[in-house]
């Protein structure tokens, strides 16, 4: 896990793949798109691919488009994940979670199963892209108040941490 966590923020450390990952996100992209809307060189961009498909974050397929061309190679995310850093005084924690592809409502959430049951009720786009934007907000919020916890939970355990370090005093020689 440590050499996974080392390699992500390796890849994540660089500003390019960062945006290049963000647009990925969003859809499958050719090269000459990812370049047009970064506004750097092909070149340049394929040298961030590379690293990016050699860490197992993107891949790649080809397809022909309606023109008698040669197909186009777009590249799209292979997986989904979160990582949390904790860094302070006494704590040093790296863990990475990955995102499965399939969504699950936990028991706890019994209100965002509620409200994906109306999203999957929609019978009119309007409707449906309404009730998206509403279950996306209220995620949002959910996690933003679980970080916040998080982040007390994280500042409790430094703080327990302090306590041991000043109970287990070095004994000097006489």
């Amino acid at each position: 896990m440590g050499e996974e966590v080392g390699d992500l923020l390796y890849v994540l450390g660089n500003p390019t793949r960062r945006r290049i990952l963000k647009l990925l996100s969003e859809e499958p992209k050719y090269l000459i798109q990812l370049s047009r809307e970064l506004e750097i060189s092909q070149q340049a961009i394929l040298k961030h691919i590379l690293v990016l498909e050699r860490f197992g974050l993107i891949s790649s397929y080809e397809e022909r488009g309606e023109l008698p061309a040669p197909p186009r190679k777009y590249y799209t995310l292979n997986r989904g994940f979160s990582i949390t850093v904790d860094l302070s005084p006494l704590l040093a924690d790296f863990e990475v979670w990955e995102v499965p592809a399939q969504p699950e409502v936990p028991s706890h959430f019994k209100h965002l199963r509620r409200e994906i049951e109306k999203l999957e009720a929609c019978r009119s786009l309007e409707e449906a892209s309404e009730v998206c934007r509403q279950v996306l907000n209220r995620i949002d919020e959910e996690i933003r108040e679980l970080e916040e916890l998080r982040v007390k939970l994280v500042c409790l355990k430094r703080y327990v941490a302090e306590r041991l370090q000043g109970t287990v005093k070095p004994r000097r020689k006489p």
